[in-house]
């Protein structure tokens, strides 16, 4: 998963390689977006592998040197970086996030974003449109989304699901273009694309995950639906495993299996996730973050403690919900 992507680095997707820094900057900046370029020294030595999609591109890229890259706000796109060799150090508005061969950076279009690369730094990377994504969520929602998706801000191979989609993503980029490759048509390679995007969607924390992992709740056992409902009535309470023991008519290990077997999480990582979604919500609409402080909100969806809410916020949407509440004030 993080070896040299030979399938990718083949002539006919490379688009330069030069010691020119405003050539490099120029034909970057035709892929994603205009940005600033700099290097602490050392001579340039920028490539860029590119294989478009509608809506997705794969991409391999490296500086050579320690380089500093400022694209500001992505805008349209999402971008997620794989260091296959070095490591990236990425500065998303007020979080720094730190990637690595086998630690993943996923950017969302709405931060502001720096970057230095480090000496020797080469990565694998997705260009994901916003409007693809966005196409691709609503399918899963089965409504059109209401708020902007954010992605949590790392993807680690030794997360087995994670890793399970950079394995797919990789098959992909082998098996493409080969003459006896798999992806014979325009709509078998379309299908194949968008089964990336909702991969990504299912495998992925984001704002949305709560609830697309729910989206085919009819085929759930009726205990689990069950103890679903209650969940989301009672959700700001304080909820224990006897008391969904007690609604759902179920024993304790039946009901711990449904929720890992359907949604490949505990009763209890359910109600955290569902609690954390529904504060997001709330934090993303300026109505109640005018009138609601984040103790309020925190309160209010069943946390006690607001120092252990502030901390679970952030590894799942990588800003403090103090953050999130200041931008959406503006």
């Amino acid at each position: 998963m993080n070896s040299y992507p030979v399938a990718l680095a083949d002539n006919q997707f490379k688009r330069f390689r030069t010691a020119d820094i405003d050539y490099a900057r120029m034909k970057v900046s035709e892929v994603y977006c205009e940005h600033r370029l700099s290097l602490k020294c050392g001579q340039l030595d920028a490539f860029h592998y590119h294989m478009p999609f509608d809506g997705i591109s794969f991409n391999y890229m490296g500086y050579g040197p320690q380089s500093d890259i400022e694209p500001g706000l992505l805008g349209d796109f999402y971008l997620i970086q794989l260091p296959i060799k070095g490591s990236a150090r990425i500065r998303a508005d007020n979080q720094t996030i730190e990637s690595r061969p086998g630690k993943a950076s996923v950017i969302n279009p709405s931060v502001y974003t720096k970057m230095t690369w480090s000496d020797g730094c080469e990565q694998l990377m997705l260009q994901l449109s916003k409007h693809k994504v966005d196409a691709v969520l609503s399918s899963c929602l089965g409504r059109p989304a209401t708020q902007d998706l954010v992605f949590s801000p790392y993807m680690e191979t030794r997360n087995r699901q994670h890793a399970s989609w950079w394995k797919h993503v990789m098959t992909f980029i082998s098996d493409y273009n080969q003459p006896y490759g798999f992806y014979k048509t325009p709509e078998m390679i379309d299908n194949e694309l968008t089964n990336i995007v909702r991969g990504l969607l299912y495998t992925l924390e984001h704002n949305y995950s709560a609830r697309i992992k729910l989206d085919n709740r009819a085929v759930l056992p009726k205990s689990l639906r069950c103890a679903i409902e209650y969940i989301k009535q009672h959700a700001s309470d304080n909820l224990s495993i006897d008391e969904l023991v007690r609604i759902t008519e179920v024993s304790e290990r039946s009901l711990f299996n449904s929720f890992k077997q359907c949604l490949d999480m505990t009763p209890m990582q359910f109600v955290q996730k569902h609690r954390l979604a529904s504060a997001r919500l709330q934090l993303l609409d300026p109505a109640q973050s005018l009138h609601l402080s984040v103790t309020d909100i925190a309160f209010n969806n069943g946390f006690s403690q607001l120092g252990r809410f502030s901390a679970l916020y952030k590894s799942v949407y990588g800003e403090l919900p103090s953050a999130t509440k200041a931008k959406v004030m503006g």
